[in-house]
């Protein structure tokens, strides 16, 4: 039995980020695997507390008479949720599914996740050694980004459990806080290897023979050098090329930096909701979430997909292009996959005349992108959830169970 505790989750209101799409793929592979998945997380609140979408899957929606007073979404009062799972879940655990595993003679792993859930498991170690269960399972830490590290008792959680982190860039990074976690790569849902829509492409390729086609998905954070990307695009507007940025970003306030950039620089915008038949601006910005559908055709046709972050701790939308057998620009931090020129475009500067190279070589030479092209599905396929779960999880796990 595997339980996975984390504050995001695949609810609408819990899916903030990255570490909401992890932990439900995770458990969806876990349950396909065959092994009996817990997911407990911040969900809606006007959703049933307790789910069961697939055979030997159960999400258990946390904290739901907090969520109803924040109503904006899973980190909407934070700090209260924070406390009230630390103060009510570790003894569910040990009163319900963890006490059953036991009293059966089955073993049991629970995985945590991010900083926020860090006092909650030194909690639930206590808990488990004083009723004489620590030993019956395993209890693993996983750290996918340094936000909030500076609230992490570190000492105490590296005696409760087995910390493990998704890169090498977040291994290093841990050791400053002095401790040296394992190293498991994040995984791709099996949904992201599905042909792209045969109806959408002659679209799609239509838009890239007009012009070059590039493409960017990321929250609007600094981090995710958004204008970068558009003084790149500036750059090869001025240099005679004819660009076209498909653009879906969040609700951050980075958001306003970028449209404005983007006036400055004369890039034409066109706000959008679906991919229209004979778009007309150098920006198409999507004001609503772009539908796997249509993203799945955009990162296969596009010229180069740009995820080109400053400070990316792993780079799962890098990995999910490239499922897509996309041409990808990353950066040089957490994307321990990416193989510069034989994969992927690697982006070592933050100068926009970098990116403005890497946009015109993936166009221009058609060598270089059937390469990248290639190259990126058999990576991406290194990476599947199922993969990662047979090898890089099942090993390090029977490692840490015989060394626990």
């Amino acid at each position: 039995m595997v339980i996975i505790c984390a504050m995001e989750g695949p609810d609408a209101y819990a899916l903030a980020g990255g570490l909401g799409t992890r932990v439900r793929e995770l458990a969806r592979a876990l349950a396909g695997e065959g092994v009996e998945t817990h997911l407990f997380f911040v969900g809606d609140p006007g959703a049933p507390g307790e789910e069961s979408p697939a055979p030997r899957l159960t999400l258990h929606r946390w904290s739901q008479w907090l969520s109803r007073y924040y109503p904006l979404g899973v980190y909407h009062g934070e700090e209260d949720k924070i406390r009230d799972i630390e103060g009510s879940l570790p003894e569910y655990l040990v009163d319900g599914p963890l006490g059953a595993a036991v009293a059966a003679g089955r073993p049991f792993v629970v995985l945590m996740e991010e900083w926020q859930l860090g006092r909650t498991m030194i909690r639930l170690r206590h808990i488990l050694g004083a009723r004489g269960m620590h030993r019956a399972g395993l209890l693993v830490m996983n750290f996918n980004n340094p936000m909030g590290f500076h609230r992490v008792p570190w000492l105490e959680l590296n005696w409760a459990a087995r910390l493990t982190t998704v890169s090498r860039f977040m291994k290093h990074t841990m050791w400053q806080w002095g401790v040296n976690p394992f190293v498991l790569p994040n995984g791709i849902a099996a949904s992201d290897f599905d042909p792209p829509d045969p109806a959408l492409v002659p679209r799609v390729r239509a838009m890239r023979e007009e012009r070059m086609l590039l493409l960017k998905v990321a929250r609007f954070d600094p981090d995710k050098r958004w204008l970068q990307a558009i003084e790149g695009m500036a750059q090869l507007k001025a240099q005679g090329e004819a660009p076209r940025l498909v653009l879906r970003g969040g609700m951050e306030r980075h958001g306003q930096d970028v449209e404005s950039a983007a006036q400055w620089a004369g890039l034409s915008i066109e706000h959008v909701t679906e991919l229209p038949e004979h778009p007309v601006g150098d920006i198409l910005w999507f004001d609503t979430r772009i539908s796997p559908r249509i993203l799945r055709v955009l990162y296969a046709e596009s010229d180069l997909v740009l995820c080109q972050s400053g400070l990316e701790p792993f780079g799962l939308v890098g990995l999910e292009a490239m499922a897509q057998g996309a041409a990808v620009l990353v950066g040089t931090t957490g994307e321990d996959y990416a193989v510069a020129r034989i994969n992927s475009l690697v982006q070592e500067s933050d100068e926009p005349a970098e990116l403005a190279y890497h946009a015109r070589e993936a166009r221009s030479n058609r060598v270089l992108s059937r390469r990248l092209r290639a190259q990126a599905r058999r990576t991406a396929r290194r990476y599947a959830w199922s993969r990662i779960i047979h090898d890089e999880m099942g090993d390090l796990y029977r490692f840490f169970w015989e060394v626990k």
